[in-house]
């Protein structure tokens, strides 16, 4: 398991991402929301810097945005949602 901050720390060993034993190592990663893909970007480059092969990207909700998908493909990432808002508005429409 590895940590990836948004910035890096003002203390300790001062690192953006902790818990990296070895390069050439391979991961997905798990968000809980992707809104936007500036998070997305930020911690696939952090993580490959390190030598990391990101492959997925998985996230509990997805708003689905095209140019997310786009950009992850682009960067050789394919993106896994466990929910999306199609599947909520869907729901709230069957719920009333």
């Amino acid at each position: 398991m590895v940590y990836v901050g948004p910035n890096e720390k003002d203390h300790g060993k001062m690192k953006r991402i902790e818990v990296i034993s070895q390069s050439n190592q391979s991961a997905i990663v798990i968000e809980d929301l992707v809104i936007t893909f500036k998070s997305v970007v930020c911690t696939v480059e952090v993580l490959r810097s390190h030598g990391v092969n990101v492959q997925y990207w998985f996230a509990v909700f997805s708003y689905e945005l095209q140019e997310v998908a786009l950009l992850l493909g682009s960067m050789g990432i394919r993106i896994i949602s466990f929910s999306t808002s199609a599947i909520l508005n869907q729901k709230c429409t069957y719920f009333g």
